[in-house]
């Protein structure tokens, strides 16, 4: 475990407290995961034919709200982290 000051604990507390209330507080009527072919999965099982290329260029695109903007942060790390192996 990386040992971090007191004050530095402290800001990341707040951040990790306002990303919960965030997520609690959400209300949307999309497909988040964290795999591409989870959402269009789970958009075709929900009766919206969506293929790959769409969720890629929705990812892609501007985004307009904040726990998107989240998401789209951890997707990116992930894929960078998998190119670099």
């Amino acid at each position: 475990m990386k040992l971090i000051t007191v004050p530095k604990a402290k800001e990341e507390i707040k951040r990790l407290q306002s990303y919960v209330e965030l997520v609690d507080s959400y209300e949307a009527d999309t497909f988040y995961t964290n795999s591409l072919r989870e959402v269009v999965k789970r958009a075709n099982e929900a009766g919206k034919a969506v293929e790959y290329e769409y969720v890629r260029e929705v990812i892609d695109g501007k985004i307009q709200d904040e726990l998107p903007r989240f998401l789209r942060l951890g997707y990116r790390a992930r894929i960078n982290r998998s190119k670099r192996k």
